[in-house]
């Protein structure tokens, strides 16, 4: 927007102080405000002379409950279009990874379990939102989309999910629309293979993104006695056992086949515990030309489906995930199916 000479207006949360701001970026500078209501934001916008609103996602607002009505109010005050971006699935349960009370994964249970859950529930988001029914939670939230004039999500793995929390969806007003690929010109890799599984698994893993379930697997590798490495190219937030489990620390996006083959990677395992709307991590993977293995879920599981190096795991058990990737390996490269 800036480099088409617009301004732009972001409204975020400040956790640091708990208050909502107002970052207002122009090409030659960047201003920001403390907001005290919503009634200066909305005069605030009032003047600027808006044509777009964009819902990035409201995770971290106190009082969550209150954003899909002011995004109405904005569209209404300034004629601007509305679009929602379903990053996450926040619009549908206020726990935004769909992960439950034992943080697994619920697909969207009955209205009754999910009031459970809910109130069950120690995640930090979850408890600023005070209702604590998701009726309450999702009846604005229906609202804002049917008033929006255009709802993106970014794979047919979300649009279902939508669809299924909300069955009246304005169907009209969707677009699947994946991300475009950001990354480097990648050449793809050709992996040695060897006589032994060598996992390679890309990014932060924090628990959403499958660092419980690593530390499991590593677990099952150490009892079997097994060869199996795990190698982390980045970050792991959770201790795993270090004669099965490494990491190679934070790198830069073009630096990653280089961290990758260094690793001795031979199948990349992508962990994530919930159904993600998109990965950039799987998109990369499946530009190095790199067998991806992950769990039957989201976006990831609908883009590995269609790879000719993809693996859709049927459980989440460590020992038959352990299996399953042992047999890939074999396979792939032990069979003389590799390339």
């Amino acid at each position: 927007m800036l480099a088409d000479g617009q301004a732009a207006v972001v409204y975020c949360f400040h956790l640091a102080t708990l208050s909502p701001v107002i970052i207002l970026y122009r090409r030659s500078s960047v201003e920001r405000y403390a907001v005290p209501g919503d009634d200066f934001l909305l005069g605030f916008v009032e003047r600027l002379g808006i044509n777009e609103v964009i819902y990035n996602t409201a995770v971290s607002f106190a009082q969550p409950e209150r954003i899909p009505e002011l995004l109405v109010r904005l569209k209404e005050l300034t004629g601007a279009r509305l679009l929602l971006l379903i990053h996450d699935f926040f619009v549908v349960c206020p726990s935004h990874f769909l992960l439950n009370d034992r943080g697994v994964y619920c697909d969207l249970p009955a209205t009754i379990e999910c009031n459970r859950c809910i109130k069950a529930t120690e995640q930090t988001f979850v408890s600023f939102y005070k209702p604590r029914t998701i009726e309450e939670w999702r009846k604005p939230w229906a609202n804002a989309m049917h008033s929006a004039d255009e709802i993106r999500t970014f794979s047919e793995s979300s649009l279902a999910l939508l669809m299924r929390a909300y069955p009246d969806l304005p169907v009209g007003k969707v677009v699947v629309k994946p991300h475009r690929a950001e990354h480097p010109p990648f050449q793809p890799l050709r992996p040695s293979g060897g006589q032994h599984l060598c996992l390679g698994v890309v990014g932060q893993i924090g628990f959403h993104k499958g660092s419980k379930f690593l530390q499991a697997l590593a677990s099952e590798i150490e009892h079997r006695c097994s060869p199996v490495r795990i190698v982390v190219i980045g970050t792991i937030e959770t201790a795993c056992n270090p004669n099965v489990v490494s990491q190679t620390g934070a790198y830069r996006q073009d630096q990653l086949p280089g961290f990758i083959e260094k690793s001795g990677a031979n199948v990349m395992l992508f962990p994530s515990i919930w159904p993600e709307t998109f990965s950039y991590v799987v998109q990369e993977l499946m530009a190095l030309d790199l067998p991806v293995a992950c769990f039957a879920m989201g976006a990831p599981a609908e883009r590995l489906g269609a790879y000719s190096k993809g693996l859709i795991l049927r459980s989440l058990s460590p020992s038959s995930v352990l299996d399953e990737l042992i047999v890939f390996h074999r396979r792939l490269y032990l069979s003389g199916e590799s390339s």
